[in-house]
């Protein structure tokens, strides 16, 4: 269970994953996470998977604010 702090409400969402999509939207990826890991330490897994999958680094990537990080 992951819960943000909301008073009176125990659990705002029960799973977290992550997902990346290509330019097509369709899904290339997702984990679903136990726990609540830090959502800047899950870019750089992130984009070794896109390497793998795709043989080199996307050419450009969007991501919410929760990722940004010094090392991201």
């Amino acid at each position: 269970m992951i819960c943000r702090g909301k008073k009176g409400c125990k659990a705002e969402f029960d799973h977290k994953f992550d997902i990346a999509t290509g330019r097509s939207g369709l899904i290339t990826r997702y984990e679903v996470f136990d726990g609540n890991p830090c959502d800047g330490a899950v870019l750089a897994r992130s984009l070794e998977d896109h390497r793998q999958v795709f043989g080199k680094a996307p050419r450009r990537l969007t991501a919410d604010r929760r990722y940004h990080s010094r090392d991201n």
